[in-house]
């Protein structure tokens, strides 16, 4: 039943068509809508997120409460809503099992980090095991419920956010993490179960060592799936033969549409990439589209020293903001902050005198830079060649961040950035997508090795019009966590 859902997906993309009319089925608008969120999800580029940017600061509220579900008085949840959120605008719900179910505060302040940019994000979870000392130096687990009064507390939790936040009803996600893939997964399950049309998830969000074995009651949502490098080489170290990517091997082989990223945590601190990676995905579906991130390859065009952000680090706080932020390439969100400070009424003028010296530098530099890119790529769309890659970038950047203002109306921007979007190597590279699709659709129909074969061939292709085509790194990220 899943295996239909995937292909039809991806003949849509593919031919533009749809799947053909059917009896209707128990939750066939879930599935109509996994068709359209895997359009958007796949392919897969390579791993989602960046160690080159800054993970956005957010300040969430954190608060306890009593989880009201008959056998869970023992449990609480913890909440965490972020500070200064429109609380009439609708919000999206993350729903987390995490790390056995003991989630402290600080944890859950950790676990908020999830929450990020303009897209209003509740998250949630339930506190269902304990440490109980036993001696004087050893603790053991306890379990603060029966497995069933845990999914009706989490029920419960989900219908108290329900009642105390204006959540979207199309945007609500669940995650399991640190060890709570197991109870997550057994949750969906028993909710896709009970009543598929009433499945409250758009999608299923998974981080660790994620290698169940049990798929047969599996919802069909898309499945984004995360894992540290450094815990799947331990894991194979000692011997573990079943790993995360074979678990997503098996989601794909059952037609369900999976994600499946391998970052590398640092030693010390937050895996902000893992963050990056599940707050894309959250966005990707129903909220803002995910930031570009710088490529971790090279690619057309050398950065020279003309190239370069040209400000130099300010003794003003905000106006240092403003210029890491450019310095990121976030040229929107560098204006949007600058312009909100000077807003600030709460900020004095005198403290205010330093950023709005530097907006004027700001803007100076943007104008002449936004010239110098647009004609570098109007050479690029006459030879019919990809453009610098990071001119192209920073003309996108800065065109979005300005793009109301007269001055950059009048111009050519959007139009230049609107044609790399057709024009000659454009057309090939999207030849190179739709074969990367019907590998795909080979692999999804059980034609693996012709699959294989084909992301092999287009793999090959990294060299061509310039090297800036993402299709054939694509097809080889796919083969890194292939398993025969």
């Amino acid at each position: 039943m899943h295996k239909t859902l995937l292909m039809a997906a991806l003949c849509a993309a593919l031919f533009a068509g749809g799947a053909a009319a059917q009896e209707a089925e128990p939750g066939d608008k879930i599935k109509a809508r996994t068709a359209k969120d895997v359009e958007a999800l796949m392919p897969q580029l390579g791993c989602g997120g960046s160690d080159k940017v800054q993970l956005e600061a957010v300040e969430s509220i954190i608060k306890e409460i009593k989880i009201e579900a008959e056998g869970c008085e023992q449990c609480k949840g913890r909440v965490a809503s972020m500070i200064g959120m429109d609380k009439s605008r609708k919000a999206a719900l993350l729903v987390i099992f995490a790390w056995g179910g003991l989630v402290d505060a600080e944890a859950m302040k950790e676990l908020a980090k999830i929450a990020g940019g303009s897209d209003p994000l509740v998250i949630c979870t339930m506190v269902y095991r304990a440490e109980e000392k036993v001696g004087d130096n050893s603790y053991r687990i306890v379990t603060l419920a029966e497995q069933a009064q845990i999914m009706a507390g989490y029920t419960w939790l989900l219908k108290k956010m329900e009642t105390d936040f204006v959540i979207d009803p199309e945007r609500r996600f669940l995650m399991g993490m640190g060890g709570g893939d197991d109870d997550a997964l057994q949750y969906a399950s028993m909710l896709w179960t009970e009543d598929a049309d009433a499945f409250p998830f758009r999608a299923i969000l998974l981080d660790g060592l994620v290698n169940s074995e049990s798929l047969d009651d599996l919802p069909p949502v898309p499945y984004i799936v995360s894992a540290d490098k450094d815990l799947i080489d331990m894991n194979v170290q000692f011997g573990n033969k079943r790993l995360t990517k074979h678990f997503c091997t098996d989601l794909l082989n059952k037609g369900l549409p999976v994600q499946y990223h391998e970052y590398k945590a640092p030693m010390m601190g937050a895996p902000a990439r893992m963050y990056m990676i599940h707050r894309d995905a959250i966005g990707i579906m129903g909220g803002p589209p995910a930031p570009e991130y710088p490529r971790e390859r090279s690619l057309p065009g050398v950065v020279t020293e003309v190239d370069k952000v040209p400000f130099k680090d300010n003794e003003d706080r905000y106006a240092n903001q403003v210029i890491e932020l450019a310095r990121q390439e976030e040229w929107k969100k560098a204006n949007e902050y600058m312009l909100r400070v000077i807003a600030n009424k709460d900020i004095s003028a005198k403290d205010k005198k330093a950023i709005k010296a530097f907006q004027k530098d700001f803007d100076k530099y943007v104008k002449a830079e936004m010239e110098r890119c647009n004609k570098s790529i109007e050479i690029s769309i006459k030879a019919e060649m990809w453009p610098h890659w990071l001119h192209h970038q920073r003309l996108k950047g800065m065109y979005e961040a300005f793009k109301d203002e007269k001055w950059a109306a009048s111009k050519t921007y959007g139009a230049n950035i609107e044609k790399l979007k057709t024009f000659g190597p454009a057309q090939r590279d999207q030849e190179r997508k739709v074969k990367l699709l019907a590998a795909m659709k080979l692999e999804l129909e059980g034609k693996r090795a012709e699959a294989k074969k084909v992301y092999l061939e287009i793999s090959k292709q990294k060299d061509a019009d310039g090297g800036l085509s993402d299709w054939p790194y694509a097809a080889e990220y796919r083969l890194t966590w292939w398993v025969d």
